[in-house]
């Protein structure tokens, strides 16, 4: 069997570079904000960390946070089901609780879809 080429290899799905991906932490979020003119990173910081206090207060008491440029954080109760543990091979119940849930805004979306483009609709 003879050895690839480069031109063949470039064209497998594996051999692809994949892009760099970028995660926006608090951190990141404060040195973009402060990179405003006329802010300062020590001026942003209290002031992130209190939105973020914020909101993780309220969620736990039911509130829904609304960003209508972003979208919705609420708490969806998921009620009691059954599951299967797959070490013990046995079912099991899974007790009801609340998870946070985001909802995207239809602003967001369409900025998404204009740039990156959609396959649904």
């Amino acid at each position: 069997m003879r050895p690839y080429s480069e031109r063949e290899k470039s064209t497998f799905p594996w051999s692809a570079t994949p892009k760099p991906t970028t995660v926006m932490n608090k951190e990141t979020l404060i040195r973009r904000v402060a990179a405003e003119p006329g802010l300062t990173i020590r001026a942003v910081q209290p002031v992130v960390n209190a939105l973020f206090e914020q909101m993780a207060a309220s969620l736990p008491d039911g509130d829904k946070i609304a960003v209508s440029s972003l979208g919705t954080f609420f708490l969806k109760e998921r009620p009691a089901h059954t599951g299967y543990d797959p070490h013990r091979r046995m079912r099991i119940t899974i007790p009801a609780c609340k998870s946070v849930r985001y909802a995207v805004s239809p602003s967001l979306l369409r900025r998404l879809r204009e740039r990156y483009g959609t396959t649904d609709e």
